[in-house]
């Protein structure tokens, strides 16, 4: 099994930085990441969380550093009120790198894919 690791750059989502003050007079600094600008999701739910929906792609050309490129997934009708514009300047938030083992391929129910299992053969062997 493989590992995956992942990198998220919350500065390329829609942002303030700010830095608040505290009474014992240290600054804290951080992000506002606006809800809506951003399509978060906010669950109704008591204690629920906050959502971003996320999709990476192969990069063509990976690196040791990465060998996927992330970016937002967004629901089909926010994605087909924006012009074409607006969805290619999506900007790449993050990116993820496959490591360790052997990448982990999907497995197929039948063990040999291009041949149909026949359970009236008498085989007592489960194609799985």
């Amino acid at each position: 099994m493989a590992n995956v690791t992942q990198k998220i750059n919350l500065a390329a989502l829609k942002n303030v930085e700010m830095a608040f003050p505290q009474k014992d007079g240290r600054i804290i600094k951080g992000l506002f990441i606006p809800y809506d600008a951003n399509h978060i999701y906010v669950s109704d739910k008591e204690g629920g969380g906050r959502y971003i929906d996320l999709i990476s792609f192969d990069r063509k050309m990976p690196t040791d550093q990465a060998t996927h490129i992330t970016k937002q997934s967004l629901a089909k009708d926010v994605r087909e009120k924006m012009t074409k514009e607006e969805q290619d300047a999506m900007p790449i938030i993050g990116d993820l790198k496959v490591w360790g083992a052997a990448v982990h391929q999907e497995a197929s129910g039948n063990p040999e894919p291009n041949k149909v299992f026949d359970p009236t053969t008498g085989c007592d062997d489960l194609p799985f």
